[in-house]
């Protein structure tokens, strides 16, 4: 499985930059986007998802990278 890099072009900096000021909604209007869902849609093709409790968008991680860790950290307890 082949790792999904995030791709930070200047209309991605440009959207992280806006929200560290502004939110989604504001940001999208600013950018041109009917709603921020359109806005998101573009952030998750670049890699990106959006982190609520940061307000930012945040590198998506493989979901495969969370099972690296030690199996038996998780397995159910009796």
């Amino acid at each position: 499985m082949s790792e999904k890099k995030p791709i930070y072009d200047a209309k991605v900096r440009k959207i992280i930059e806006l929200l560290k000021f502004k939110t989604r909604d504001e940001a999208a209007e600013d950018l041109g986007y009917s709603t921020y869902k359109s806005m998101d849609q573009y952030m998750r093709r670049k890699n990106f998802r959006f982190d609520a409790e940061a307000n930012q968008y945040v590198p998506q991680e493989n979901k495969t990278h969370k099972l690296d860790r030690d199996p038996k950290s998780y397995a159910p307890t009796k």
